[in-house]
């Protein structure tokens, strides 16, 4: 029906349930019309297979993409996005933009999602799966910086590793969710933690510029040993359960020494050898020197001190043989032999 309407620039509007396109042999390869939920726009291929469809109802506007075997394989939708299927008709891709942002989901042959890429407001962030659905991995980017979180077959996360502007943290959890290690890297130093499984800190390395520092605590999360490297040399310090040092030993350039505490605090035993030779210190319990031991290069000597740190008895081994050699409480030598 062609209606016409009066005046100078006269309208003319055409009106019909169907229009049709044909090629040169007549095919239909094109077709405009209306169905009951509303107008389409259809393409057909050179064998009159249906290859794309427009249609809009209510609302709602769509575009429809086939192959060549007529099977569904794309549609575009207003408001619901954009869907890809593969050649068995299983939707493989999503792409939409919701209010708070875009999201592409990617399925696999049993339409299984396996991964997800979103952004929002707080930023992009990528989901993976595995074939029975559980996450496996998640990575987002945040204003505080990117973070990776890796998940085990039952879904439970086993490591995050986290970005920030003042370093780099990685954790890896036990298949109870607590937390066993913990690496911390920072421009000035990095520090790796280990825990047990009730979350108590067993074990800290660190190092920084100036030293390397390992500790070592036993089940009560209580302190028991701290080795140190620095420069200067290595130090060895073993701890109680009451949190004292009980032995100490340090090594340096020109000595190396090792200190042996009570539970007091008092150093009882010293063990030291420098360009002199070794030398072996016992104490008493008021921390006065009782023995000595030592070996120079005259030979090796045993010293006896009295409770006034006087001496008692040396025993010496030179290059003409042994002596033996006493005092009485006056420090007056009482017998010496040879």
């Amino acid at each position: 029906m062609i209606a016409e309407g009066a005046g100078a620039a006269a309208a003319r509007t055409v009106q019909a349930g169907r229009f049709e396109l044909v090629d040169a042999d007549g095919k239909v390869r094109g077709a405009l019309g209306m169905t009951a939920e509303g107008p389409f726009v259809a393409l057909f291929g050179a064998a009159g297979e249906m290859r794309a469809v427009l249609h809009v109802g209510g609302e709602d506007a769509a575009l429809d993409l086939l192959d060549g075997a007529g099977k569904l394989r794309a549609v575009v939708a207003a408001g619901a996005g954009v869907k890809v299927l593969d050649a068995a008709g299983m939707p493989r891709l999503l792409l939409t933009a919701a209010a708070d942002g875009p999201c592409v989901t990617l399925a696999d042959a049993a339409g299984r999602v396996r991964a997800i890429v979103a952004v929002d407001a707080e930023g992009p962030g990528l989901t993976l799966s595995d074939a029975e659905g559980k996450v496996r991995a998640t990575l987002a980017a945040n204003p505080n910086g990117p973070g990776l979180t890796l998940s085990d077959a039952a879904g439970n996360p086993r490591a995050h590793l986290a970005a920030a502007a003042d370093g780099a943290g990685l954790s890896v959890l036990d298949v109870a969710g607590e937390t066993r290690a913990v690496l911390h890297v920072t421009a000035e130093k990095a520090i790796l933690d280990l825990l047990d499984a009730a979350g108590k800190p067993r074990a800290a390395l660190a190092v920084d510029a100036d030293r390397t520092r390992l500790a070592l605590a036993d089940p009560a999360g209580k302190p028991r040993a701290d080795l140190a490297a620095t420069a200067d040399g290595a130090a060895l310090k073993i701890l109680d359960p009451a949190g004292k040092i009980r032995a100490d030993l340090a090594a340096a350039a020109d000595k190396v020494g090792l200190n042996l505490v009570d539970g007091a605090g008092k150093v009882r035993a010293v063990v030291a050898v420098d360009v002199d030779g070794p030398r072996l210190t016992l104490t008493d319990a008021v921390g006065k020197p009782r023995v000595l031991v030592d070996v120079d290069a005259q030979g090796p000597a045993l010293h006896m001190f009295n409770a006034a740190c006087r001496p008692g008895a040396v025993v010496a081994v030179g290059a003409d043989g042994p002596t033996l050699t006493f005092w009485d409480e006056q420090g007056v030598v009482v017998a010496s032999v040879p």
